[in-house]
Order: structure tokens, then sequence, then C-alpha cells
């Protein structure tokens, strides 16, 4: 008697790339959690590391590869961190960007100030 539901033949190398996915993502997260304690540095690498999970669950799940069930855990998980991951840096990186533009243009307005006024009197 033969089986009647016949599996589709799964991916070999799609395991290998969803839990190097997921590895990206818990090392984007842990940079990310990092923050704070590292002056602000690791915001830097957990943008890139978030991006690259993100692109590599990309090539497990849009395409038309057959998966198994844990294949497909480890890459939904290493997406999810990635993106929360390039998220909440990116955002950070903004603001810390935006403070120092605050910062330069404050600058420039009172050296501009001060190239302005008249040069004192000689006596």
């Amino acid at each position: 008697m033969e089986n009647a539901s016949v599996r589709p033949e799964v991916d070999p190398t799609a395991r290998d790339t969803a839990r190097t996915a997921w590895t990206l993502g818990l090392l984007a997260i842990g940079l990310t959690l990092m923050i704070p304690c590292s002056a602000y540095l690791s915001a830097l690498a957990a943008l890139p590391v978030g991006l690259a999970a993100v692109a590599r669950t990309r090539s497990v799940l849009d395409n038309d590869v057959t998966v198994d069930e844990a294949t497909e855990v480890y890459a939904r998980t290493g997406r999810i961190l990635g993106l929360m991951s390039a998220g909440v840096s990116g955002v950070f990186l903004l603001l810390v960007l935006s403070i120092l533009a605050l910062y330069a243009v404050m600058f420039a307005s009172i050296f501009g100030m001060a190239l302005a006024l008249p040069p004192p009197p000689v006596p």
C-alpha cells in the first residue's frame, strides 16, 4: 500500500540559511539591547546585521522553496528579530543625527552672529 500523501522535496540548504538568519537576528537584538551601554556605537552595527537577517530570510520564505516546519520557524523568527532590531536602531540613529544637526545649526548661527557684529572700537 502506497502512502497517499507524497511530501514534496525539501531544500537541504534552506534550514542552514534560516538558522543563519535566526542567529543574525539574535545578534542584532543583542546589539540593539546594548545601545545604551556601548556609547551608542552598537546601533551602527545592529542596523546592517538586522538587515542581513531579513535578507537571508527572504531567500527562504519568499521563493518557491519547500521548507519544513522547523525551517519556517527559524526563518520567521529571524525576520521578526531582524526587522525589530533594524527599526529600533534606525530610529535611534535618526534621533542621534537630528540632535547633532541641531547642535551644528546652533553653532553656525552663533558663529554667524559673532561675525556679523561690528568690531569693537579702538581707543
